[in-house]
């Protein structure tokens, strides 16, 4: 019975059922091209991204990259740089090379070398076609960025680093090695000013010892002129030898004055160094200490 309605009803206003299919189909078209549409810009969004994007700051640079692996990539604009990072994990003789990648001809790409600062170590030009250049450096232990710029839209360029050996992926090993590598200067400079303190302190601490013998030796005569004018006073208070002892002993009074002033000024200038000494063993303790960690972290990870 359904059915037989509707073929009537088809039967009345064939215009209408037309117009229903139209419009489905027209609906349909539409969330088609939405469809495409999307995919297109998806494609072209993953297209533009590259292989190793964001990496287009030294805050956002891609790896740690591996030792003797190829890396390739692309320049998205006319104005896309490509950062890199890397960690070296014992003084080495290190070889960066870098070429074109692809078999047509384009544009060299320039390879700059930084280190875990920013601050600039040197670079060099990728080979052209069919060709590959090298860079040779013996470089410390350490986090260190490649910046890859000069290229045009489109241009696709190739690098490695060698030795496989002297390279590390573990970040953990890595930031270690760079702790230890800050640290160790520091230590050495703790040691040597270490080392200078300790001749200052040696004559510092020597003008001690030597105004302690003025004293010392002032004291003694002042001993003797006190027991030779309790002597003298046995045989009269008014006798000349007994003024003289006397003046004499004022005198030596005021060498003993002056010796015990002589010590005061010795130690003195004897107690800043003794305090920058203290001072300086705690940053080295503290150094030792922080290299001592990092030992720990490198043979855990490393």
């Amino acid at each position: 019975m359904a059915e037989r309605g509707a073929i009537e009803s088809w039967e009345r206003n064939p215009r209408t059922h037309l117009l229903g299919r139209n419009e489905l189909a027209g609906r349909f078209g539409a969330v088609f091209s939405v469809v495409v549409l999307l995919l297109l810009v998806l494609s072209a969004g993953a297209r533009a991204a590259g292989e190793y994007e964001h990496n287009d700051s030294r805050e956002t640079a891609f790896g740690p990259l591996a030792g003797g692996t190829w890396y390739t990539a692309g320049f998205e604009t006319d104005n896309d740089v490509d950062w890199f990072v890397f960690y070296i994990k014992t003084y080495s003789q290190m070889d960066f090379s870098a070429g074109i990648a692809g078999s047509a001809c384009c544009d060299q790409a320039l390879l700059t070398l930084y280190d875990k600062d920013g601050k600039f170590v040197d670079d060099f030009f990728s080979g052209e076609l069919n060709e590959v250049r090298h860079l040779y450096l013996t470089l410390p232990a350490g986090r260190y960025y490649f910046e890859v710029s000069y290229g045009d839209t489109g241009n696709r360029y190739k690098f490695r680093i060698d030795p496989a050996a002297s390279i590390t992926t573990s970040r953990e090993c890595g930031e270690a090695l760079v702790a230890k590598e800050a640290v160790v200067p520091l230590l050495a400079d703790a040691n040597q000013d270490l080392a200078k303190n300790a001749e200052t302190l040696a004559t510092r601490a020597e003008a001690v010892h030597e105004a302690k013998k003025d004293l010392r030796r002032a004291s003694k005569k002042a001993k003797r002129l006190r027991q030779k004018v309790k002597r003298l006073r046995r045989h009269g208070p008014w006798g000349w030898r007994l003024r003289r002892a006397r003046a004499k002993l004022d005198r030596i009074r005021g060498e003993v004055r002056g010796a015990v002033e002589g010590v005061h000024r010795a130690r003195e200038r004897r107690q800043p160094v003794w305090e920058e000494r203290v001072q300086l063993e705690a940053v080295a303790n503290q150094h030792q200490q922080e290299i001592a960690g990092a030992d720990g972290q490198i043979a855990a990870h490393c």
